[in-house]
Formats: C-alpha cells, sequence, structure tokens
C-alpha cells in the first residue's frame, strides 16, 4: 500500500453537495475522486523549480523557488548549489523528475 497523509479540508456546502455527485456519477468515494481531480490539475500545472542568476552591478547572485514563487528555498553564489537545491527539493516534495528552469535578470543599481 502506497503511503498517505491526511487533510482536514473545509468547503461551502454546495462545493461538497457538487463534490459528493461527481464522486457517485464516477463510481468513487469522495476522498478518491478528490484524489483524481487533484492529479488531473497535476498533469495540467506540473511543479517546477527555477533557478535564477541575478545581476547586480558586478556581482551575480542564485537562488531557487518552486514555480514563480517569490519565497526562495535557496540563495547563494553557486550556479551548481542553486541546481542542486532545486533538485533536492523536487526529490523532497516527490517529483525527482519535474524541470527545472534557468532565468537570468539584471538589476540595475
Amino acid at each position: 500500500m502506497s503511503e498517505t497523509s491526511s487533510l482536514l479540508v473545509r468547503m461551502p456546502p454546495a462545493t461538497k453537495a457538487w463534490l459528493a455527485a461527481q464522486a457517485a456519477f464516477n463510481g468513487r468515494s469522495m476522498t478518491n475522486e478528490i484524489n483524481a481531480l487533484i492529479k488531473e490539475a497535476m498533469k495540467e500545472r506540473p511543479i517546477f523549480a527555477v533557478v535564477r542568476r541575478v545581476n547586480v552591478s558586478d556581482d551575480a547572485v542564485y537562488s531557487a523557488s518552486l514555480g514563480d514563487s517569490a519565497d526562495d528555498f535557496y540563495e547563494g553564489q553557486s550556479k551548481e548549489e542553486a541546481f542542486a537545491a532545486a533538485r533536492g527539493k523536487l526529490k523532497e516534495l516527490g517529483f525527482p523528475r519535474a524541470r527545472i528552469e534557468f532565468r537570468e535578470e539584471t538589476i540595475n543599481v
């Protein structure tokens, strides 16, 4: 059996009724319906990491984040370490084969 975790979800009654109807129509439990809907969304919008090189004057800083989030989980002077951090984070989250984009930005001071 695969590993699972629990999540308490609060939703409006109309949303719960729609979910129950969808689950019944598809012959699934509400939990399995939620998982199917999430898997479908994950295929349409897969997770990815972004490694950025930010050029400021004569210096460069590398950062890594999930998607286009401004919340960096890595910041430092090494491109290799930024990519390693991105690979590590994706693996930690269970997405070891997700793509990593490289972007370069210049900030004029």
